[in-house]
């Protein structure tokens, strides 16, 4: 039974409540008589949770309304609410515990002071805040938004904005092209668990934007084409995406097109589950960087095509890939680290661009799956150091543009583990053997491959520009012993494919780093690696070794030409040329040891030149034989 005397009470206010939020309720209905019973407490006609005191209601909130009493802590609003659209608030605005049983309409409301939701139920059909005006500080914290629609679609937030541990469980939720400025901007532990989310087009000018803890899990997350232009973004910890169900499909979170400015950019342990996860097209230009450090990617498909990382560093480091297919096609990094990163399945990197003047940092990362790197263009220092290439990795370029790895680029793939070593695949690329210092490269696959300074027709290069390269690469340690190592299996390499020229080149370089890691090398006469060196290139450099040779003909012929050890007496005389070809084939006839003996009046100075002639000239020959032996090998 209903009673409607003004006798002075103390209204219940709501069910639930501790004492000191229900005198802090009370205010709002301050003056008001009771109404009615409720269970076992007695209600003013605002707080009455029933929808048959609508007549009644819809008088006591008129009257508050042009007293402009806003505050509306604890009221339950029993049908829709026509009265807030396009409503101009000048003072302060409480909702704070109120409940909406119908469709709440603040469209175009403008709250020109502070507004609170907090722990407020909308429990409509609609929710509706399209074009509302925040111009003081909005808070919504603990708020739950139900029904079929939640819009702030083109909503303007001036002040401070909180949605903390907000629950949005309507089928949509929408802030399509909502504007955040003031000092700060968070959803940190609010929960969006309905069909679709909107943020597109929204723009975040806020000095900090936090989505710390959030939890997204909606089929549909779309941030496409929203702009983000604080000084500090953070999705750090949030859960974005559904889990998969049993019928394959997850959720879609959707970042295409979005721009992230500002200060840095935090995904930092964000946790993206579902069935696609779309950053493509997006821009980061934080000024500190982006951090997805630890995040973790569960959905089907991960994709970063087309993005511009244009923050001091893009920060993947431990990051999870684990969804079928991880794309980071054209996608350009000013910096780059996936350090200790982890990709379950194939991650494609066809055309991405990396650090054009800082450092890509793949250490420690591992490759489950099939990586490509076509055309991919690699401008920095690359460090793939104890990286794990569990399947094929394949680093293709194009014709007209073979330089994968930039020329004055630096790159390591020192202690790589690389299980696969037969599909490890460079194709059409040019790259140096300083780049394999400390990887086994005997089984990988080079096709059509150019190494700079090499060969003849190859890109400019020397073996000096290697070893300064390593130097500094390695800091100090075994700088000749290393490119050494490096050649010889390079060389190995080549020879099994039958690529000769190649590793006679490669066993050339290999022999010469060794010869220059010697103290004094360069002179060092008393070496054997000198002469080596000097006399036939390692038996790599047959016109070396015959220019020698012909020296030693040449040399020793002029000599007896001078002396004729053959003995004076028993040569007539003959003209100077004569004398000169007599004095070749006695040359040769020594060096081939098919001369007569030394003759029994050879002076010694003559028996020496015989005798040394006889041991230089073989061993020259030798040396000839064994560089053509290499040239024309098979």
């Amino acid at each position: 039974m209903r009673i409607t005397s003004r006798r002075i009470f103390e209204c219940h206010v709501k069910e639930g409540l501790d004492e000191e939020t229900r005198k802090a309720y009370r205010a709002a209905c301050r003056g008001l008589p009771f109404y009615a019973h409720h269970k076992d407490g007695q209600y003013c006609v605002l707080h009455f949770p029933d929808e048959s005191k609508e007549g009644a209601f819809r008088d006591a909130l008129s009257t508050k309304l042009e007293r402009e009493d806003h505050n509306f802590s604890g009221l339950y609003f029993p049908r829709d609410t026509p009265e807030f659209k396009g409503r101009k608030f000048h003072t302060e605005v409480r909702f704070i515990g109120a409940t909406f049983r119908g469709q709440a309409d603040f469209s175009g409301a403008i709250f020109y002071g502070n507004s609170n939701f907090s722990d407020a139920l909308f429990n409509g059909e609609k929710t509706l805040f399209r074009e509302a005006l925040f111009a003081g500080d909005a808070t919504f914290a603990n708020t739950r938004f139900r029904g079929d629609i939640t819009d702030f679609q083109g909503a303007k937030f001036g002040g401070h904005t909180r949605f903390l541990g907000t629950r949005f469980e309507a089928t949509e939720t929408s802030f399509w092209g909502a504007k955040f400025g003031g000092n700060e901007v968070s959803f940190d532990g609010s929960e969006f668990s309905g069909d679709k989310v909107w943020f597109t087009e929204a723009k975040f000018g806020s000095k900090f934007t936090t989505f710390l803890n959030a939890r997204f899990d909606s089929s549909s997350t779309n941030f496409s084409d929203t702009i983000f232009h604080s000084e500090r973004t953070s999705f750090a910890l949030a859960t974005l995406g559904r889990a998969p169900k049993k019928d394959g499909f997850g959720g879609m979170i959707d970042f295409a097109y979005a721009r992230f400015g500002g200060m840095s950019i935090a995904f930092a342990n964000a946790h993206f589950s579902g069935d696609s996860v779309w950053f493509n097209h997006a821009v980061f230009s934080s000024r500190e960087g982006t951090l997805f450090r630890e995040a973790q990617f569960d959905g089907k498909d991960t994709v970063f095509s087309n993005v511009l990382f244009g923050s001091e560093c893009a920060d993947f480091s431990s990051a999870k890939f684990t969804s079928e297919s991880t794309e980071f096609t054209e996608t350009e990094f000013r910096d780059a680290t996936f350090e200790s990163a982890t990709f379950q399945h194939g991650a494609d990197f066809t055309e991405a661009e990396f650090a054009p003047d800082n450092k890509t940092d793949f250490r420690r990362a591992t490759f489950a799956g099939e990586v490509y790197f076509r055309e991919a263009r690699f401008n920095g220092y690359t460090d793939f150091y104890r990286a794990n290439f569990l399947d094929a990795a394949k680093f293709i370029g194009d014709e007209k543009k073979p330089q994968v790895f930039a020329p004055n680029g630096q790159v390591s793939f020192t202690r790589a583990r690389i299980e696969k070593p037969d599909l490890f695949l460079f194709d059409t690329v040019r790259l140096r053997p300083s780049w394999f210092v400390g990887v086994d490269a005997r089984k990988f696959d080079f096709t059509a491959v150019e190494w700079y300074g090499l060969l003849r027709n190859s890109p400019e290069g020397s073996l000096h520009d290697e070893i300064e390269r390593v130097r500094e690469k390695e800091k100090g340690r075994s700088t000749y012993s290393l490119l050494a190592q490096a050649c010889q299996r390079l060389a190995a390499n080549a020879e099994d494919n039958r690529d000769y020229p190649t590793a006679n080149e490669f066993h050339y370089w290999s022999m010469d780093a060794l010869r220059q890691g010697k103290p004094v090398s360069a002179l060092a006469a008393w070496r054997l690696i000198w002469w080596y060196w000097i006399l036939s290139g390692y038996g790599e450099r047959q016109i070396r070794a015959l220019g020698w040779l012909t020296a030693i003909l040449v040399g020793f012929a002029a000599l007896y030409m001078w002396l004729q050890p053959w003995g004076a007496e028993e040569t007539p005389k003959i003209g100077v040329l004569n004398l000169a070809w007599e004095s070749i084939v006695y040359s040769l006839g020594v060096m081939t040891r098919l001369a007569n003996d030394i003759p029994n009046n050879a002076t010694p100075l003559e028996e020496s030149l015989i005798i040394l002639e006889g041991v230089l000239g073989p061993f020259q020959i030798a040396l000839f034989a064994l560089a053509l032996r290499r040239r024309f090998m098979r």
